[in-house]
């Protein structure tokens, strides 16, 4: 039964999840109101040494979930034979890259502010 919809590859659908949990993450530490909250939270968390574990877990998290939808979209790329075949999903596989493209700067925009920071003295 061939339906009129295509469907999106698991791939691309881990892509989109990545990255909007991702842009979530970055919401709650730049928007001041959720920042707030954050900052409560990891300081009820630090009597309790569990301060730099997260802090270190959610470093990890960044990069790694980067590389992994990085890894994932160029993988899609090369497949291309079948996002090709569907018009569908080769629409949404332009949406997807260029959301990578906008957490890349993302990611690359917060590496320059630290720097920034850093040579502030």
């Amino acid at each position: 039964m061939n339906s009129a919809i295509p469907s999106i590859p698991r791939s691309i659908k881990a892509i989109r999840a990545i990255i909007y949990f991702n842009f979530f993450l970055v919401g709650l530490f730049v928007v001041p109101v959720t920042h707030r909250l954050v900052d409560r939270l990891l300081r009820a968390l630090q009597p309790i040494k569990l301060e730099d574990p997260i802090g270190w877990s959610l470093q990890v998290w960044i990069v790694g979930s980067t590389v992994l939808a990085t890894s994932l979209y160029v993988r899609e790329a090369f497949r291309g034979k079948k996002i090709a075949n569907f018009k569908g999903p080769r629409k949404s596989f332009n949406f997807d890259g260029v959301l990578l493209l906008a957490w890349w700067l993302t990611v690359l925009c917060f590496m320059v502010y630290g720097f920034v920071l850093g040579t502030g003295g």
